[in-house]
């Protein structure tokens, strides 16, 4: 059974204060718990200048770039469980739930890694100085953010083949969007963000803030 917690609304990010919540049994008994929201549960230690990070769902982790890898941790435990090498300066990270894979961009690449063993599968080369990468269940692809090509890759996770798209100026975070079919990309120099179809690269351009990022 669920239980229906009384909180306001408006629960401030990043503060911490206790709630009842509450339920109704089998037998229509009230029963009630005494939950605390905010909470930190604990810092775990990683390489040095952590960037990107993601949460893989076939493992339970959480994998974060950083140094020169990434670093997977248990998601119920905190405990990391090893230390991946990649290229120099890794910045993005995400889960590829198609092929149960991690992928982490760095240094003109974009590498694969085993999310069940942390075995490397390949280098991809990308754009100049990738940052974002996010995957499209759509279309089964990899999609990278090329900071100074000014463009995205996609790179289909079964082929390997990749295809540049144009953004604005200076792209570096990027989602993908199941409910259009788009992937989204945050121009840090031009100051908007591109809206592109996964299926056929058709791009729309919308008006951001100053330097958006992720």
């Amino acid at each position: 059974a669920k239980y229906t917690l009384n909180a306001p609304d408006d629960f401030a990010a990043g503060t911490r204060a206790s709630y009842t919540a509450t339920r109704y049994d089998q037998f229509n008994n009230l029963k009630t718990a005494l939950l605390t929201i905010g909470a930190k549960l604990g810092d775990y230690a990683t390489g040095v200048n952590p960037r990107g990070i993601c949460f893989d769902s076939s493992t339970k982790s959480v994998w974060v770039a950083n140094g020169s890898g990434v670093s997977k941790f248990s998601a119920s435990t905190g405990a990391k469980v090893g230390d991946y090498t990649t290229g120099a300066n890794p910045q993005g990270v995400c889960f590829d739930s198609s092929t149960g894979s991690i992928w982490v961009t760095n240094n003109g690449f974009v590498s694969k890694f085993s999310a069940s063993t942390g075995a490397k599968v390949g280098d991809y080369a990308t754009g100049a100085n990738p940052t974002g990468v996010a995957f499209d269940s759509s279309t089964g692809s990899i999609w990278v953010a090329n900071y100074t090509d000014n463009n995205v890759s996609k790179i289909n996770v079964s082929t390997e083949v990749k295809t540049d798209y144009a953004t604005g100026t200076g792209p570096r975070g990027i989602c993908f969007d199941s409910s259009t079919g788009s992937i989204w990309a945050a121009n840090y120099g031009s100051g908007n963000v591109s809206k592109i179809n996964v299926s056929t690269g058709a791009k729309i351009d919308y008006a951001a803030g100053t330097n958006p990022t992720d």
